[in-house]
């Protein structure tokens, strides 16, 4: 959220709390801290520049200014001084980053060098920007950035990264490092946050080593809640409004000094009210394909205009995300240079957007629930050779997600009191409509006076609004049947009406299910070997299976008087 400030004296406070507490769990925490204390002064007057951030960009630890490849990193320190805190505060700190969200913190869509996803509502569409928590792909994009919180550091890289990192990496690749227990002293943080829109934020850690220099333990977590900043007069509800809660638990043991493992565990919840789309009056009168125009007075709200941070919709709906999972990072460093490591993840994730609004007006002419559920698995295991000149990477890779998708479409939803019996009025743009009216009186919908209507009724082709837009004949035939018959579906009229060559006009609702299966296997390798000290050839090589199974699909029209089922 732009304009957060931070609530400086209950952040030192929480800060020398936990000081007080890591000193109590561990006696020798004072004297570790006076001697970093000694070793941060000594350190202030040596310059600090990109040298000093060790990144894993290559699947291997090198200074940031030695990887020849378009790279950006930051630290933990500078992310906590920007008050990076979300996935759009990187846009201003990495080059050729954009990122956009409708849906608060969770699901940004990430874009790199001009290249992200077209569609934004696809939980089956992966982004071709790779996201990587620890090294472990994220295939869910549900689940972006629910993991930016105690963090080592954030690296991006720019450009296809095939080699060494694979499928839907085609405009780049960002790896999130989380922090792991360093075995030392007992530390801990807590910083709280207060900003605009009434947004407050909490974020925190705790790290007690249980066995010096072997095995450690970390817990972080992080909350934010705020109020919004979009208001919608018709469900008297502020939206664009942040609801998170997120933790992590890590495990590090390093039985020897050739073994290092990290086994991490996480979950994370978001629950905000989602952006809401509205139209931007693209026809006469600055008017939607509806008739509905946000820019003239509107009756339902005292004959006022909308203000700018206002948004009238009948549906919007809260977004709804969730993932919880594991990782384990095991590094074994078998003789001088040689290294073997396996890493192994598994991410749950849920989607949820109940529903979206996307006629954008107070009529509910269109509005989608979107529901998907995501497994993930991944494995990576390679083997890694380092000397002054020459250096190997080879690996093997597997990978699979399932996506269970259940999306509820309902358009032309103000239609279907009409349908469901005699004197049951239903609206279009706040205007009443009783059965036995036709729709055709209103402003929105015109008859197209060149054509001549059919027997027996309407059923010749109409233009919604005089300006034209789109074929509309089977909406007269279906007010034609309404307004004589006064009978729920009309099927005498709408049959002949369809025998003339105009379909039956109404409400469409439909359930839509199936599973979406992506298999991966792949075996890759880098070389690289160092001819003089500012020339290198690098040769890589990468073999990838890749399958998509569709399965169970299935698509159920609902009846035309019948209400959408509210399953998800």
């Amino acid at each position: 959220m732009k304009g957060r400030k931070l609530a400086s004296t209950t952040a030192v406070s929480s800060v020398a709390m936990m000081t007080a507490l890591a000193t109590w769990l561990d006696p020798n925490a004072a004297s570790a801290q006076e001697t970093a204390s000694s070793t941060s002064q000594a350190q202030a007057s040596e310059p600090i520049g990109m040298a000093d951030i060790i990144v894993t960009a290559q699947k291997r630890s090198q200074s940031l200014q030695s990887v020849p490849a378009a790279i950006s990193a930051i630290g933990s320190d500078e992310l906590q001084s920007r008050g990076i805190a979300q996935t759009s505060d990187l846009m201003g700190s990495m080059p050729n980053l954009q990122v956009t969200s409708a849906y608060g913190d969770t699901q940004p869509n990430f874009s790199l060098r001009g290249i992200s996803v077209a569609n934004e509502f696809s939980a089956t569409t992966a982004s071709p920007v790779g996201i990587y928590v620890d090294e472990v792909y994220q295939s869910f994009r549900a689940s972006h950035g629910q993991q930016l919180y105690d963090l080592e550091r954030v690296e991006v890289l720019r450009g296809p990264q095939g080699t060494l990192y694979g499928r839907n990496t085609t405009g780049g690749a960002i790896n999130f490092i989380t922090r792991k227990p360093d075995l030392g002293a007992a530390n801990g943080y807590l910083t709280l946050g207060y900003g605009n829109f009434n947004s407050r934020t909490a974020q925190g850690a705790l790290e007690y080593t249980l066995i010096p220099d072997e095995l450690g333990i970390r817990v972080a977590g992080t909350a934010s809640k705020s109020r919004g900043y979009t208001f919608n007069p018709t469900q008297n509800r502020w939206f664009s409004n942040s609801n998170s809660i997120a933790g992590r638990a890590s495990l590090r043991w390093k039985p020897s000094p050739d073994l290092d493992i990290n086994l991490k565990g996480y979950f994370a919840r978001n629950n905000p009210r989602a952006d809401l789309a509205y139209g931007i009056g693209y026809l006469e009168g600055r008017t939607d394909a509806t008739g509905y125009s946000r820019f003239s007075p509107r009756p339902e709200l005292g004959g006022r205009t909308l203000n700018r941070n206002e948004v009238e919709s009948d549906t919007g709906g809260n977004y709804y995300t969730a993932s919880r999972g594991g990782s384990l990072n095991v590094k074994w460093d078998l003789a001088d240079g040689v290294s073997l490591t396996s890493i192994t993840g598994y991410d749950w994730g849920k989607y949820r957007l109940s529903p979206f609004d996307c006629d954008g007006s107070p009529t509910n002419t269109c509005a989608i629930r979107y529901n998907s559920t995501s497994k993930n698995f991944n494995q990576d295991l390679r083997l890694s050779y380092d000397s002054d000149r020459f250096s190997l990477i080879g690996g093997l890779y597997y990978g699979v997600d399932k996506i269970d998708t259940h999306n509820e479409p309902d358009f032309f939803g103000f239609l279907r009191p009409l349908l469901t019996g005699a004197g049951l009025p239903g609206t279009f743009n706040n205007s009443s409509i009783a059965v036995g009216n036709s729709l055709r009186t209103l402003p929105a919908f015109a008859l197209d006076p060149s054509l001549t209507p059919a027997s027996p009724g309407f059923c010749a082709p109409v233009v919604v609004n005089p300006n034209g837009f789109f074929d509309a004949r089977t909406l007269v035939a279906f007010n034609y049947d309404v307004a004589t018959t006064n009978t729920p579906g009309g099927t005498a009229a709408q049959a002949a009406c369809a025998a003339a060559g105009a379909l039956p006009f109404g409400p469409i609702a439909a359930d839509q299910r199936f599973t979406l299966k992506r298999p991966s296997t792949a075996v890759y390798g880098e070389a690289k070997f160092k001819a003089t000290g500012d020339f290198s050839i690098t040769v890589g090589l990468r073999y990838t299976w890749d399958k998509v199974k569709f399965q169970n699909g299935r698509t159920i029209l609902y009846a035309l008087d019948s209400a959408l089922t509210k399953s998800v």
